[in-house]
């Protein structure tokens, strides 16, 4: 035998072998070079761990952690500017550094509003008291909270008649021109539903009201709220370029002005509106009005009525550093004030986005770095200026997702605004398990994860020249087949056709070599960019806190175009004008439409130039 081994030692190894051996020195020369490059993916426990599922498998007590941050955030209540805000944003700052993440603050100094002296009475025909009517919340029996009011509804007195406007809407003032009953000079009273407060408050004053009371319902909560004009946005500063670079406007100036209402306005609890609906005389309610029991009991007429109104009325961000492209952020951001405890507005989305930091955090740790951009997770206060159970039998959130809200997976809440948004009301009613909380810190990671981590931004402008189709139809149908809306037909065409170039493209562009990251930064550049194409630098006409000419909201709140707004904004001017006026406004709203749709099929095809601008667009009708 030891023959025979020393034979066989001596023996060439046959072929088969030779390849195993250099197979495996090949493997182990591959893996000592893999193992001193940074990997693009996480690494866990030595093997490859999909990102979106790392992110999913750090579910564990989340709830737990969401309901106590959710406590933390509404133990008291946080009204923009006040000491109390600023401890709402202590604990946020405080979490985020605790999870490892780089945190920074920015200081604002936007315009707020707060509440003074207020007061409101029923008098008689010679100003004698009939009673003093309470302005407190009944569900705030502690007092704890601000008096109800609405933030930048202006100062001052009146003394009129109450008449009843039901939700304050166009057609509801209609309704009473039809019984002869006219607001000029009374005080409106409406019940919260009729829209935007602030397009409550501006109907009525056009009509002539020199006051407007906005009731809540039954429950005790009293919804308060901003009437602020013409939508959101810092009011002394105009969206736009850097901030370093922009001028802040005055508090006089007449862009800021424009955006006060022009007559005093204040929520009332359902049982202080009961008590001045009780007092009116006049014709009886419309038929096609219906009010709650509430306000019902006793109600003899919509007015006019005595009634005495006296109305004397910092931002925080984490970064998640990305190993491909950090120089880019994907952004996540919720609002921290609130009107009262805001467990559902805003602090519901305020928790979930801490979950979201949190499995951030842990990845971060456990890789060192996460793949593409980095995260930029931001919160400050908006006020100034609910999600459907997704466990609906056995169906998915997507299964449900278009059937609500134009595609919008929420749902109103009665709480909304008032004393009653606690989290006893979440913890007893809105979600006792937080399992709504965490379904939607995935949903929500699980978007900002596909977008870091695909090669190529998931942009599809097919789907949006599809919807830009429809628009453009309904405009045509209204506007008759003119030639403006032709040219727009045209390029909607334009893009399309990009969209689909562009999708081509894309497929071929997740390539090996060398090159690639370069090519999908330029094909990422391009998908950005195109989007951008659709805003307008100095703002809609009129309005240059609104800069997107396809989807912003339109100046009359009472507008049935809920697209293009600069079209909506010209038929909503022109109707003093001449035929031929009112054509030529909207048809040079359609033509800005039109340039930027070919403007952004131009930057798809990476055939846009800055420089010769008016070479790119053909203009086949004079703006």
């Amino acid at each position: 035998m030891p023959q025979v081994s020393a034979a066989l030692g001596r023996m060439p190894l046959p072929p088969t072998s030779v390849r195993v051996l250099i197979g495996f020195g090949l493997l182990l020369l591959v893996s000592l070079l893999v193992l001193h490059r940074r990997p693009a993916r996480l690494m866990v426990e030595g093997s490859r761990l999909d990102p979106a599922e790392r992110f999913l498998s750090l579910f564990e007590g989340a709830n737990a952690t969401i309901a106590a941050d959710l406590r933390a955030l509404t133990a008291g209540p946080h009204l923009a500017g006040t000491p109390a805000a600023a401890g709402a944003a202590a604990h946020v700052l405080t979490r985020l550094r605790a999870l490892g993440l780089r945190t920074l603050t920015r200081e604002y100094a936007p315009l707020l509003s707060y509440p003074g002296h207020a007061s409101l009475a029923l008098l008689r025909a010679d100003q004698t008291l009939i009673a003093q009517l309470s302005l407190d919340e009944p569900a705030d029996a502690g007092r704890h909270l601000v008096r109800p009011y609405h933030a930048y509804a202006p100062s001052g007195g009146a003394v009129a008649e109450a008449v009843f406007v039901n939700l304050g809407r166009e057609e509801d003032y209609l309704a009473l021109d039809r019984l002869g009953v006219s607001v000029r000079g009374c005080i409106v009273v409406a019940i919260r539903g009729g829209g935007y407060r602030g397009g409550v408050v501006q109907r009525a004053a056009g009509r002539g009201a020199v006051a407007v009371l906005i009731a809540g319902h039954a429950d005790g909560g009293v919804e308060r709220g901003t009437v602020i004009l013409g939508g959101p946005g810092i009011l002394s500063l105009p969206a736009g370029r850097p901030r370093a670079r922009r001028k802040r406007l005055g508090f006089d100036h007449e862009t800021v002005m424009r955006r006060f209402p022009t007559i005093p306005s204040m929520p009332v609890s359902a049982m202080t509106a009961s008590a001045i609906l009780r007092s009116l005389g006049g014709p009886p309610l419309p038929a096609e009005w219906r009010i709650g029991v509430e306000l019902a009991e006793n109600f003899r007429g919509v007015g006019p009525g005595p009634i005495q109104e006296d109305c004397h009325d910092t931002g925080y961000f984490a970064i998640v550093k990305g190993y491909e492209e950090p120089d880019r952020y994907v952004i996540l951001g919720n609002h921290r004030d609130a009107w009262t405890y805001g467990a559902v507005d805003p602090n519901s989305g305020t928790s979930a986005l801490l979950d979201i930091a949190r499995r951030l955090g842990i990845m971060l740790q456990s890789a060192g770095h996460l793949g593409g951009p980095s995260f930029f997770v931001a919160g400050m206060g908006e006020e100034f200026g609910m999600v459907k159970d997704p466990d609906v039998a056995g169906k998915t959130v997507h299964d449900t997702w278009n059937t609500m809200n134009g595609g919008i997976n929420c749902a109103e809440f009665p709480v909304y605004h008032t004393a009653l948004d606690s989290y006893n009301w979440m913890e007893m009613h809105g979600d006792p398990l937080f399992l709504r909380h965490v379904a939607i810190a995935e949903i929500w990671g699980l978007l900002a994860l596909r977008l870091a981590d695909d090669p190529v931004l998931p942009f599809d402008y097919q789907t949006y020249a599809s919807q830009l189709q429809e628009h453009t139809n309904a405009l045509s149908t209204m506007m008759k087949n003119s030639e403006s809306v032709n040219l727009m037909n045209r390029c909607v065409d334009d893009l399309s056709g990009a969209a689909i170039e562009v999708l081509k493209e894309a497929k071929g562009v997740d390539t090996s070599d060398g090159y690639a990251l370069m090519r999908r930064r330029l094909l990422n550049d391009r998908l950005l960019l195109a989007e951008r194409s659709f805003l307008q630098p100095d703002g809609l006409q009129g309005r240059v806190w609104f800069k997107h000419l396809l989807y912003s909201p339109p100046e009359d709140y009472e507008s049935k175009l809920a697209f293009f707004p600069g079209v909506a904004d010209a038929i909503s001017r022109s109707t003093n004008r001449s035929a031929k006026e009112r054509r030529a406004a909207v048809r040079h709203e359609i033509w800005k439409i039109s340039r930027a749709i070919q403007k952004a099929a131009s930057v798809l095809r990476g055939e846009f130039s800055y420089r010769n601008e008016s070479l790119n667009f053909s203009v086949s009708v004079a703006p």
